[in-house]
């Protein structure tokens, strides 16, 4: 098959995430492009890339040069208006990687009218935010895998000091995380760190006009006499992997609009447990109890990440179970359902 993924996000391409941290979205682009040519698929990226390569046998090429008339399969990552480019395919479909309701716009909702795409999801929670008045031929949930540097990551390790990772945008709930931090959990584990993973921290506050979620999130540090919080710039999947494999706890605030939570099951699939707030897509990721916990309240949030750094005993069962549930998915599966979805 002839398959053809349309994407405007941000220029990337399949040699990108060796190089550099990609977000969610793109890093799921490029393990699903390279799992279907793996397969013995013909596949084509129109992106923003900056130049056309080919990287594991997946053409990548600049979006604005896209002159194909067709292709068997024509899949556009989040933007239906995308899907202008190519103007026939026998099979068309849409990969939503977050909340839904962008889909409603006056814009989006002609592209759907014109192409009737199968709607892709990767999680249940997305389905409730999907707006009724879309035409689709159809809506399917594909769950995501996490890649292989994470799934086939080596045995946890234990580091000095012992530390839990953080991976959220800044305003989803950071600034709550940091006050629990601060004030009711740092002082029982006095000699472990709190790790920030933020591409927005780690330029520092001066060095643009930060948001007003930011500036608190900088004047609270300052204020504090604590210094068990460490910022750090976010680092290639390979470098992260390592970063998780030293982790006691993935503390993770949660938000909402954050439903597909793919840190999250990056970390999980190293072995690394999670405590969260039952918000978002998180119960999605984490089998409550057992690979990691959604805490119903603040003091509940408090007692599970001091007892994952504290009893090695009930870090090590919760970590096990984290690594067996979540490492099982590969991105050769989710192409297999693909290829089963659009047969």
């Amino acid at each position: 098959m002839l398959i053809t993924f349309l994407d405007d996000s941000v220029p990337f391409d399949g040699n990108s995430g060796v190089e550099r941290a990609l977000g969610g979205s793109e890093k799921g682009l490029v393990a699903l492009v390279t799992a279907l040519c793996r397969r013995g698929h013909t596949v084509r990226v129109f992106n923003r890339c900056t130049s056309a390569s080919v990287v594991d046998g997946v053409s990548w090429q600049p979006i604005e040069t896209c002159e194909a008339a067709y292709s068997d399969w024509l899949i556009a990552n989040r933007k239906p208006t995308l899907l202008s480019h190519v103007p026939n395919a026998d099979r068309v479909g849409l990969w939503v990687t977050g909340h839904g309701g962008y889909l409603e716009s006056p814009g989006p909702l002609k592209a759907m009218k014109s192409r009737k795409p199968t709607l892709f999801l990767q999680v249940l929670a997305q389905s409730v935010t999907v707006p009724h008045s879309l035409q689709v031929s159809a809506a399917e949930v594909v769950p995501p895998a996490t890649l292989d540097c994470y799934r086939n990551a080596g045995a946890m390790v234990t580091a000095s000091p012992k530390r839990a990772v953080v991976t959220t945008h800044p305003k989803n709930g950071l600034n709550w995380l940091l006050g629990l931090w601060y004030k009711k959990i740092s002082m029982h584990v006095p000699d472990a760190e709190l790790h920030i993973y933020s591409a927005l921290l780690s330029r520092g506050p001066e060095f643009d006009v930060p948001s007003e979620d930011v500036a608190a999130i900088f004047r609270l540090m300052a204020e504090s006499n604590n210094s068990t919080v460490k910022i750090f710039e976010p680092v290639p999947d390979i470098q992260m992997a390592e970063v998780y494999r030293r982790a006691r706890a993935h503390v993770y605030p949660g938000n909402d609009r954050d439903l597909v939570c793919g840190t999250l099951a990056d970390s999980q699939a190293v072995g690394v447990p999670a405590v969260a707030r039952g918000v978002g897509g998180v119960r999605e990721r984490i089998l409550n109890g057992r690979s990691g916990f959604v805490a119903s309240d603040d003091g509940a949030f408090r007692d599970r990440v001091i007892e994952l750094i504290k009893d090695d005993e009930v870090f090590g069962e919760v970590s096990k179970v984290a690594k067996s549930q979540q490492a099982k998915r590969s991105w050769d599966n989710v192409a297999s359902d693909l290829e089963r979805i659009f047969s």
